[in-house]
């Protein structure tokens, strides 16, 4: 009966404060779905996801009302908006974002060091840098430490000329 209605397979309801007005799957990852709105708003999501604040991968603020956005690559996306401003997101580090799929819990920037870290759930720690295209590029990552620390015994010679008294 073709007026019965189903209920949808998923859906992402909160992640646009506007009108939707673009979709589009990724030309090789065919879970990840981009859309754009007249919020200014261009979202990728994991759609193997159901919910929706994990689902959300990377968002990329156009600043302007969406008319057209799409993907050019597998590495690329380009956004074009109702006031005619066009431009190309570079996707390289997604989709995930800088910590892959991990949440981002800490960020911090230095001015005068012209960088921002970035500490996630992956339990590591990124330096990022302008790279003067408009994007951030990574310099440094700090891994997380080794959990099977050697540990000191309170005899040990490291643990006295760390902590000699005057």
């Amino acid at each position: 009966d073709s007026r019965a209605t189903s209920q949808p397979l998923l859906q992402y309801v909160e992640s646009h404060s506007d009108d939707v007005t673009e979709l589009a799957f990724h030309p090789s990852q065919t879970s990840c779905l981009l859309s754009g709105s007249t919020d200014g708003l261009i979202n990728l999501y994991d759609t193997t996801i159901t919910d929706e604040d994990d689902a959300l991968i990377q968002v990329f603020n156009h600043g302007s009302s969406i008319a057209h956005a799409d993907f050019l690559s597998d590495h690329e996306v380009f956004a074009l908006s109702h006031d005619e401003i066009f431009s190309i997101y570079d996707l390289k580090d997604s989709p995930g974002g800088g910590h892959g799929e991990e949440v981002i819990r800490s960020l911090c920037s230095s001015h005068d060091e012209k960088t921002i870290f970035t500490a996630g759930e992956d339990g590591q720690i990124k330096a990022w840098r302008p790279n003067g295209e408009g994007n951030a590029t990574k310099i440094e990552e700090v891994p997380p430490e080794d959990k099977k620390r050697k540990k000191h015994k309170s005899g040990d010679d490291h643990e006295r000329a760390r902590f000699k008294l005057y």
